[in-house]
């Protein structure tokens, strides 16, 4: 879970997509590993309204946001049916 948070902090300062697919492999393992991994996937839609709320979005976040998020739906889905 901390790798996948540091990842996520990693992806939204540099906004890289390299980063992002990274911390989408993060979240995938912890999602075939540990069943608690519904907290995560609540926590960075959280993080981004906070900073969209505050003024801090950026292009950067949504690259980052996107592509962890494209990536997740099809990991999981790929997770559920196999």
């Amino acid at each position: 879970m901390l790798l996948t948070y540091y990842l996520w902090i990693k992806a939204i300062k540099t906004g890289s997509i390299m980063w992002s697919a990274s911390c989408a492999l993060a979240y995938f393992y912890m999602v075939s590993s540990w069943g608690g991994y519904v907290f995560l996937i609540n926590l960075i839609p959280l993080h981004v309204l906070a900073l969209m709320f505050t003024g801090h979005f950026s292009h950067r976040i949504y690259v980052s946001y996107s592509t962890v998020n494209i990536f997740e739906f099809f990991k999981i889905k790929i997770l559920i049916f196999y």
